[in-house]
């Protein structure tokens, strides 16, 4: 997932969030629920109580399985080395049968 995909999947349902940069081992929703609550430089994420954290978390998840993974394309797989993973899996799925 890149964070341009996810950008123009929020700017699609009419919110303009910057996402920060991200690495493999992050927690994504974690990072997009944090930048989306801190748009607003009132509000801080430390402030929050896990179980609010979790369900921003969750909202996020919703979007990112669905709009933000229709916006990859194999350019933006191969910017994360995604498109190297993704044949790697399905070359272990293969070795299964």
């Amino acid at each position: 997932m890149t964070k341009e995909a996810i950008q123009e999947a929020y700017a699609d349902n009419g919110t303009n969030v910057e996402i920060p940069d991200f690495g493999d081992h992050d927690d994504v929703p974690q990072v997009v629920a944090r930048a989306l609550y801190e748009v607003d430089p009132t509000k801080i994420w430390d402030d929050l109580d896990d179980s609010q954290k979790k369900r921003k978390e969750s909202r996020v998840k919703k979007l990112l399985n669905t709009q933000a993974v229709s916006k990859m394309t194999v350019e933006r797989m191969e910017q994360n080395n995604g498109k190297d993973d993704l044949e790697l899996w399905l070359k272990a799925l293969n070795e299964i049968e």
